[in-house]
């Protein structure tokens, strides 16, 4: 796990291949000399009911001066989720999957995204990801990160105490605001909002605030997917201080 975690890394966009396309399920000897195909399964990592596959394809990507590709963000943050958290912070947090950004956006005009979200848009953007959260309530989890990738750019958006009446939602942004639509947090604050009226229906969501953040910065240009994995692994170290227990308790 940790060649894949901390190895400089290159990036297509590519969604793991099915596994019928992979050649093997026996790990490959990268020592031979053989010409291998992209799609031959490598491992794969299974964390609570997700299995990520890594194929040769991702592993030959991991170089410097190239972005981290989707499958490899996913596979680390899902590892950082099994290691780094406890078993009870572990049902405390919410990832979501990399599909969630090109499918909350999909058909949806810049020009809309850089203006605050009208009702009919809010619902059109919530269906098209309602599926994401049909077995998952959002507002029992004082932590929930969504990965975010805008062209070759990587982003974290995530949202705090969610389970409180003090929500707080920001992004962390490794080049300052690059990527992000000028209204980004007020539509995943609305997509929120629908949220939790179709999943508690007749009561008011809670209150979230929109908070500007000012963390680290790279200073390259192909590092923003580590930086990416390093603001989820110190959100994760430090998940005592914010996250609330079943019985409302601050964990500290």
């Amino acid at each position: 796990a940790y060649i894949f975690a901390y190895q400089r890394r290159g990036v297509a966009n590519p969604v793991p291949p099915p596994a019928s396309l992979h050649q093997s399920d026996i790990p490959v000897d990268l020592t031979t000399e053989t010409e291998y195909l992209p799609t031959m399964k490598l491992c794969s990592y299974v964390s609570d009911t997700v299995t990520t596959v890594i194929t040769l394809g991702d592993y030959l990507k991991l170089e410097r001066t190239t972005w981290l590709n989707d499958v490899i963000v996913y596979f680390r943050l899902q590892h950082l989720w099994m290691t780094v958290l406890s078993q009870e912070q572990r049902s405390a947090v919410h990832i979501f999957s990399y599909v969630f950004g090109p499918a909350f956006t999909r058909n949806v005009s810049g020009h809309e995204l850089d203006q605050p979200p009208t009702r009919a848009l809010a619902l059109q953007m919530h269906t098209q990801v309602a599926r994401h959260t049909r077995h998952v309530d959002l507002f029992e989890k004082p932590l929930v990160l969504w990965p975010i990738r805008e062209g070759d750019h990587w982003f974290l958006i995530v949202a705090v105490n969610l389970n409180t009446n003090n929500a707080i939602l920001f992004t962390l942004n490794s080049y300052g605001s690059h990527g992000e639509r000028v209204e980004l947090l007020s539509h995943i604050k609305g997509y929120l909002n629908l949220e939790f009226t179709k999943k508690r229906p007749g009561m008011d969501p809670p209150h979230i605030n929109l908070v500007v953040t000012d963390p680290p910065q790279q200073t390259d240009g192909s590092s923003c997917g580590l930086f990416l994995l390093q603001y989820a692994e110190t959100l994760f170290n430090r998940c005592c201080y914010f996250t609330i227990s079943k019985q409302n308790r601050i964990l500290k």
